[in-house]
């Protein structure tokens, strides 16, 4: 019992601290690269900015966060399909922070909620592939796990 409690609190706190390391530093590393003037010439402006969006930041992040809860929930074979809903749960809990937050400081003061939550979703068609890469990477994450990982071993 106090194994699988154990299992769970790593799972959620793994969960936490993946989405955290690819959210914030691999994606925020990832949009810092420089991408040559060439590109923008030969796919235009915001065609360019979108296919940097998507390959510079939504690949990587969901790739990265899929394989990540796979990994991590296949260590504890017998109850990797737990583990990975624990990591998957902790991935969602940092991600509403991670809203929350940038939400909190991105609109004007005495805004309500659900105002500065619109106001962030009106960014340039060009940015949506940075912007719902988490939602798509714990989704396929948790529609792989059934698939990828060992139903849980009878004892």
């Amino acid at each position: 019992m106090v194994m699988h409690a154990f299992r769970l609190a790593a799972g959620f706190v793994y969960g936490i601290v993946l989405f955290y390391v690819v959210w914030v530093w691999v994606g925020g590393f990832m949009v810092a690269r420089q991408v040559p003037s060439a590109f923008f010439k030969l796919f235009g402006h915001e065609p360019a900015l979108a296919l940097v969006s998507f390959g510079l930041h939504f690949l990587p992040s969901v790739v990265l966060i899929v394989l990540g809860t796979l990994l991590f929930a296949l260590a504890f074979r017998n109850q990797a399909r737990t583990v990975a809903h624990s990591v998957l749960a902790g991935e969602v809990l940092s991600y509403v922070f991670w809203v929350v937050n940038v939400v909190s400081q991105g609109a004007p003061e005495g805004a309500a909620m659900r105002s500065k939550i619109f106001a962030q979703l009106r960014v340039p068609w060009w940015s949506w592939p940075a912007l719902v890469a988490p939602v798509v990477a714990i989704a396929l994450a948790y529609v792989a796990a059934p698939k990828f990982l060992p139903p849980r071993a009878e004892v």
